[in-house]
């Protein structure tokens, strides 16, 4: 509780550079998750929430940030990613950081973005809605540019079908939104159906991106945004038991969930089989397969001499 959680997630952040010196990085989704166990009503304290960042090809959590108290992710997400070397990426965040700054900051880091469009961009998202409500009844004309693809997948008792069309920003609104957006190139549109043994759900879903590439590449990086949710939060809460942790004296609950993270990156290293769960009870029980956990984090492999 009394490290200094700034100069640990320096470190954190230098290992992990090291690694994607050699791993490189695309997707990175950048999403908060909140400590639910992390409160204290005795001082009056408010449970930690943690902006991160994660790297969708690898499966690596980049780098955390937590959101001030008396603020939101709107803040805190700028901060990430002026910690974070972006060049090349293509960084997915939800509806609460599609920000004009934040669009301009991505493009000024080298990198591209793909920001969720809904309710709180008002006026842009009725527009983007009515402008697909009316291609939808009347067609695109001809000399406007549009891709489509259409995806069907089944699992755990579901069918889920989803369309995408991608829209030149320029087709879809006016010059003077296009500039405010910087990089603007692309709307958008993905609709999801959902058909249970009982129930189907339907969903349309808006996005502005600086990316011009087709519907199968807006669809695959969509849809790897929600990686963070899955393979992120949820493992923190399964395998680390993290909204449980009642820890929040200090920097206790900062720092700790930093170690999780890196803990949860050293797992997910590590190639062998067997779930995250059991290879931490497995690494608590085994010294040696705790160094196998730690060598595979190594980021260069090593070269051994015959013996």
């Amino acid at each position: 509780s009394r490290l200094d959680p700034i100069q640990l997630e320096a470190r954190f952040q230098d290992w992990i550079a090291s690694l994607l010196e050699t791993l490189g990085a695309t997707v990175v989704a950048i999403d908060g998750k909140t400590l639910r166990g992390s409160y204290d009503r005795t001082h009056d304290l408010k449970a930690l929430q943690l902006v991160s960042a994660w790297c969708t090809d690898h499966r690596l959590v980049l780098g955390q940030i937590p959101v001030d108290s008396t603020s939101n992710e709107i803040t805190a997400i700028p901060l990430l990613l002026r910690q974070l070397d972006l060049a090349g990426t293509i960084i997915t965040i939800d509806a609460l950081g599609t920000q004009t700054a934040i669009a301009a900051q991505i493009q000024n880091a080298d990198a591209d973005y793909i920001l969720a469009l809904k309710g709180n961009q008002g006026n842009l998202h009725a527009l983007a809605a009515a402008w697909f409500e009316d291609f939808e009844q009347q067609g695109c004309p001809q000399e406007r540019r549009v891709d489509h693809c259409h995806l069907v997948e089944s699992g755990h008792h579901r069918i889920e079908s989803r369309s995408c069309w991608v829209f030149r920003a320029a087709d879809v609104f006016e010059a003077s939104v296009c500039r405010r957006w910087s990089g603007l190139q692309s709307l958008v549109v993905i609709r999801s159906q959902r058909q249970g043994w009982n129930t189907t759900t339907c969903e349309t879903r808006f996005f502005l991106s600086s990316l011009a590439v087709d519907a199968v590449h807006f669809s695959r990086y969509v849809r790897s945004h929600w990686q963070i949710e899955n393979a992120l939060h949820w493992s923190l809460d399964v395998v680390f038991a993290e909204d449980s942790s009642r820890i929040r004296s200090g920097h206790g609950a900062h720092n700790l969930s930093i170690l999780r993270r890196l803990a949860l990156n050293l797992l997910r290293r590590h190639p062998g089989k067997g779930s995250l769960k059991m290879k931490r009870y497995r690494a608590g029980l085994d010294n040696n397969f705790l160094l196998e956990i730690l060598a595979a984090s190594l980021p260069r492999p090593l070269s051994h001499s015959p013996s």
